[in-house]
Order: structure tokens, then sequence, then C-alpha cells
């Protein structure tokens, strides 16, 4: 199913009253069953998809109060791509204090079956680096190097320090990206617009003790950079490594474009879809200067010269992620 960003979905929008609406019953209303009808032909898979995404909704409170329109288009995208929320291909992320809407992203094991289905990669896979694994830089390359724990049991009782991506081409084109914990940790609180370190820290403190976290500070650590950290640490290293050197093909693409990634790209995608967008905190003001005029004798054979005006360009502003709006007008 091809899927551009646009459906036939009844216009609910972001009343009181759909809100009040459990999802299970806007979603079988007539108008979303025609509109889903149009969208997935087969009975099956469309029973499946509304299954699906209800699930979904049901597991995370916080899309409970997203807009139903932004929930079935992220969803639609995902269907597209032959994904499924709930597996690790991708997730439904809500966005947003006061009118929460709900956004596409990829998971690292939708992009390993994007790049399986591809026929182009030998292996390709993801995996976090234990303590006393990484052996540092090849110095005659660069490269990160590994020397892995062969027994299961000791490997798994020490602490995570990284996380790797690695894939080898039908050709035999070999490549790898590597993160310390440190600098996942520090990119997501760059990147994502709804991780924040700090409160990540006592998120797991709340895991351990159940105490220290107010039930609204509870309900904002509703993205998967939370409760799957590690995952979505390893989706980060291989979206990058694909992104630097990875065989692409239409479908992947797509998916990095659909893969809202908390309104940026996240610096990942080398391909320049809008570039390297900092959270909107980072955006610093457009600064103007004005080379000052000096006055000073001309002669009178002379035209007078005039103050050359220079500006300094622009810093780049990071764009308020767009909820996506499902009209009548819109087309599958």
């Amino acid at each position: 199913m091809a899927f551009v960003q646009q459906t036939i979905a009844p216009r609910v929008g972001n009343s009181g009253l759909a809100k009040r609406q459990p999802f299970s019953q806007i979603i079988s209303s007539e108008g979303y069953k025609k509109m889903l009808e149009s969208a997935i032909q087969d009975p099956k898979r469309r029973q499946r998809f509304v299954t699906t995404i209800i699930s979904a909704v049901n597991s995370t409170p916080k899309l409970k109060e997203c807009d139903p329109n932004s929930i079935i288009t992220a969803a639609l995208q995902m269907e597209a791509l032959g994904l499924a929320p709930g597996l690790g291909d991708a997730y439904l992320i809500p966005y947003g204090k006061d009118n929460p809407v709900a956004q596409f992203q990829m998971g690292a094991r939708g992009y390993v079956q994007l790049a399986m289905r591809s026929g182009q990669y030998l292996d390709i896979d993801t995996i976090e680096v234990r303590e006393g694994e990484y052996k540092g830089r090849d110095k005659s390359c660069g490269k990160a190097v590994f020397e892995f724990i062969e027994d299961d049991d000791t490997r798994e009782s020490l602490p995570i320090v990284g996380y790797l991506a690695y894939f080898t081409l039908l050709n035999g084109f070999h490549a790898q990206e590597y993160f310390s914990h440190a600098k996942t940790l520090a990119w997501a609180d760059r990147y994502s617009q709804s991780f924040d370190a700090e409160l990540y820290k006592k998120y797991l403190a709340y895991l351990e003790t159940g105490e220290g976290l107010t039930d609204k500070e509870l309900r904002a650590c509703s993205s998967p950079w939370y409760s799957s950290f590690t995952s979505m640490a390893e989706k980060t290293v291989l979206k990058r490594l694909l992104s630097k050197k990875g065989v692409l093909s239409v479908e992947m693409i797509d998916a990095f474009k659909n893969d809202m990634k908390d309104g940026t790209t996240d610096g990942l995608f080398e391909m320049n879809l809008t570039g390297d967008e900092p959270k909107q905190n980072d955006v610093v003001e457009a600064e103007v200067v004005q080379a000052e005029t000096v006055k000073e004798e001309v002669p009178a054979e002379e035209e007078p010269k005039q103050a050359v005006k220079r500006s300094r360009p622009a810093k780049s502003v990071t764009a308020e992620p767009v909820a996506m709006d499902i009209g009548d007008d819109l087309d599958f």
C-alpha cells in the first residue's frame, strides 16, 4: 500500500467530545470505517490493523489524550511499510502537552526488517556492549575494537557501556557504528523532544523504589527512550550507520522520511533531508551585524562611497513539530 501523508479521515480534531470517547469507539465509527476500507482493502489485514492500534493506544496512557486523526495517520505510515507497533518495528509516540498528537517513529527491528527485504545485506544487527568489551580504536584506521565475553551469564551480569550496529553486504563490504552509553544519553537529551536526561535518572530510581515521580512526571515518561532505552539506543546507532554507509532501498528512504524522531532528523540522516536540527531550546536567534559608517572628507570630484552593510548568516532554526491534519481532501 503506497501511503501519502494524507488520508480521507473524518475531521474529528481535538474536540472535547472526541477526547472523552475511548479510542476503540472512535476508530469503529462509520467515518473511520469507510476511510480504513479505502486505505486497506484486505478485510483481515484491516481488522488486524485496528486491533493492533487499539492495543497500542490502551497500553500508552498519553496516547489516549492524542488527536485520533494523528494516531491513525501515524499507524498508516507503519502499515504502508509493513511494520507494526508492539514488536519493536515501530512506535506511536505522543508529543505535546496541551493538545498532544501521535507521531510515527521507527524502531531498530524495523530498520533491520527493511534492510533484509532489500536483498543487499548478508548480515545486519545491533548489540549492546558490556563493561570490558570495548578495547578502544584501531590506530591504523580509527575503527572501534571489541572483544566480546563468551559466557552469557557472566556477560549479562556486567553493566552496559555502549551500543554497536554493524552490517555486511553481499559484496563483502563491512561497516560499523559505536556510541558509548554516555554519548547516547547526551544524544537523546539533545535531540529527543520527549526525553530529558534528569527525568530519566528519576525514572530509573522510580523503577527500583516505586517512589520519586509525580503522576505528571510519570505520564511524561511515555517515550520508549524511558521504557526501552537500550532498544532506542541500538536504533540510533543503526540509523546513523545506515544513513552514512548503507545501501538504502526506496522503502528504507521512505522510512527515514516518515520517522519523525521527535520533530527532527536528529542529525543522523546524512543525505540531508533537513539537516542537523537540535532541540528547540538550543535555537539561537539570528544576529545581524551592520558595519559602522565612517565619516571622512570626500574629494569633490569623487562620488561618495556607500557604507557596506554586512550580515552574518542566520543560524538554522528548528521548526516546531507539526501535527498532521487528516482532511477530506487527502488521498491514498
